[in-house]
């Protein structure tokens, strides 16, 4: 594949998301928008100014991503093409059902439960066909064949753990204007540049890449004060793009080096039930980790800063890692 064809994905992924968007948060804003209504009134209180702002707007980004993967050259996508767009698209579906709940009900949406065998309904099938195409190219002696079966099954629950854990934690990073899609974007550009670089233009690689142009682009939309939010919709659809682009490219290392950010998010949700559980305290003012900080009274556009430069910074030294490692 030429970079001719790689400029070519990114701009059609930019259009895709940029002139589609105005008209998508004019409908939306007539029959889908937030709900303030998290477990924490304090919290609601500080984000009432968000209620009536569209939702679903992850929507543009599977717009974008979908359309620069499906102008790449046929050969050059080959099999992996229906996994990099179905998988997304499968989880944005269970976001959809999430946000249409919330914003149409007075539920907050999908119970855990559900929302996670859901998941598992996604991702155990999308795992095991992740790792049948990483052991694609085996020799056909029997023996080999054996083991590949228990090396499959095995990778196939590695996949879908993979897959659940990076959905959900870009899902608890979603909480301030822009914070998740700039987020996003950082990591997926920098998985993008790593995964090129050691490996060419790969179908990951430019998975990767139009992911971060999509969020990129969305941003124009949703950074602050936004004009429409990702929901989980788009929360989900882009973890899921995150995880499929790493795993196809058995990169997915990637995954915590790059997005240090995403990792901080779940661990202080997990931190803070389990200091609770045993202390009676909380360990955090709120979370996810963003949210300590906005109980702080920390301008909101401040702290999505802080959080870019993280990511920025995490990126940063893992493609210097990367590099030291190839030399």
């Amino acid at each position: 594949m030429t970079t001719d064809s790689a400029f070519l994905a990114c701009a059609v992924t930019a259009a895709a998301v940029l002139i589609p968007g105005p008209w998508l948060i004019r409908t939306l804003r007539l029959r889908l928008t937030e709900r303030i209504d998290s477990a924490s009134p304090e919290l609601n209180q500080m984000h009432s100014s968000k209620a009536g702002t569209p939702t679903m707007g992850g929507l543009l980004i599977l717009s974008g991503y979908s359309a620069g993967l499906l102008v790449l050259p046929p050969a050059f996508t080959g099999s992996l093409l229906p996994l990099l767009l179905s998988i997304p698209l499968l989880f944005a579906v269970i976001g959809a059902a999430d946000d249409l709940i919330k914003s149409r009900t007075r539920r907050r949406g999908l119970s855990a439960s559900k929302k996670l065998l859901l998941q598992l309904l996604v991702a155990v099938p999308a795992g095991f066909l992740l790792a049948r195409n990483r052991l694609y190219n085996l020799p056909p002696d029997a023996a080999v064949q054996h083991a590949a079966q228990l090396s499959i099954s095995l990778d196939a629950i590695w996949c879908a753990a993979i897959l659940i854990a990076t959905c959900n934690s870009v899902n608890l990073t979603d909480g301030l204007d822009g914070l998740a899609a700039g987020t996003v974007a950082l990591i997926s550009s920098g998985m993008a540049t790593i995964i090129i670089w050691t490996n060419g233009f790969t179908a990951p690689g430019m998975a990767a890449a139009v992911l971060a142009v999509a969020t990129a682009s969305f941003l124009l939309f949703n950074r602050h004060p936004a004009r429409i939010f990702m929901g989980d919709t788009g929360a989900l659809a882009t973890g899921a793009a995150l995880a499929t682009a790493a795993l196809a490219a058995a990169q997915e290392l990637l995954l915590p080096a790059c997005g240090l950010i995403l990792v901080l998010e779940t661990m202080s949700v997990i931190a803070q039930v389990l200091w609770f559980r045993r202390t009676g305290r909380r360990l955090l003012l709120c979370s996810p980790l963003h949210n300590h900080f906005v109980f702080q009274k920390i301008p909101e556009p401040q702290i999505v800063r802080w959080f870019w430069l993280g990511s920025a910074a995490a990126v940063g030294l893992t493609a210097i890692g990367s590099a030291l490692l190839q030399s």
